[in-house]
């Protein structure tokens, strides 16, 4: 992904921060406001996947015993388990 990618990351994160906080509650929202805030989500969610990928892959890379840690505690697995079981 790269600086931009890193950055464009950042931006989208920082977006929906801003989006989040300029609300008082998130009671009654319109449904147009909803989905606005949902793919402003989806973005920052999308971005973050995509950059711990691509940390994963520099990991496995260079330092194979970071990288068996942060395997082994996957985020997107809810079965993840850091404990060396194999």
């Amino acid at each position: 992904m790269g600086k931009k990618g890193f950055s464009e990351t950042l931006l989208a994160l920082f977006h929906l921060m801003d989006e989040l906080n300029s609300r008082e509650n998130f009671e009654n929202l319109p449904e147009l406001d909803i989905r606005h805030l949902s793919g402003d989500f989806n973005r920052a969610y999308k971005r973050l996947a995509l950059q711990w990928l691509d940390y994963l892959e520099h990991l496995k890379e260079q330092y194979a015993y970071l990288f068996s840690l942060a395997a082994r505690k996957n985020p997107f697995n809810p079965d993840a388990n850091p404990v060396v079981l194999d």
